[in-house]
């Protein structure tokens, strides 16, 4: 087991992207984008990992709403488990408690999958729609491990080895961004 106290941060990849010629910590690498990480207790960290992903021919993998559904389905369909949704502001404690309680039904029940009006895509667009609130984090788990996936690309775990599980997820999404 591969244990690290590091942050990491997604992006993807272009046609012009070097990995001999940057700077970046990378990971991991799927097909159509990579994983750097960088210190958390440092904020230059953060700020030069960003500076190297552009020089080195990446852009940022930011992840919208709609995103954020299809990675939980996706998740789902990788035998991965969403746990928890959190915003990028505050919703009162019985949304956010419905919200959960809805994704752990659709996970359990898997009904994420049903051909039916999905409530957990209707509060997530509601939300984005009407009250400008996104997704600011997913936190999914698989055999004990976890990682929170933030919005803006970062991510959050003790074990990288889950990386691998994730791959398929990460190469459909950012397939789909990079069309």
């Amino acid at each position: 087991m591969t244990i690290q106290a590091n942050n990491y941060k997604l992006f993807l990849k272009t046609d012009l992207f070097d990995e001999k010629n940057s700077n970046l910590k990378i990971e991991y690498t799927g097909e159509s984008y990579l994983i750097c990480s960088y210190n958390y207790s440092n904020k230059d960290s953060y700020l030069n990992t960003l500076k190297n992903a552009f020089y080195a021919g990446t852009k940022q993998f930011i992840i919208n709403p709609q995103q954020y559904l299809k990675l939980i389905k996706l998740a789902k369909d990788y035998n991965l488990k969403p746990k928890t949704i959190e915003f990028n502001d505050e919703i009162d404690e019985e949304d956010q408690a419905y919200i959960n309680d809805l994704l752990a039904k659709f996970v359990q029940y898997d009904l994420i999958k049903a051909d039916i009006n999905n409530p957990l895509d209707e509060e997530i667009n509601n939300f984005d729609l009407n009250q400008d609130i996104i997704p600011k984090k997913l936190l999914i788990s698989k055999d004990g491990d976890s990682i929170s996936i933030f919005n803006n690309g970062v991510l959050h775990t003790d074990n990288i080895e889950i990386f691998e599980y994730l791959n398929p997820i990460f190469s459909q999404l950012a397939d789909e961004v990079n069309q």
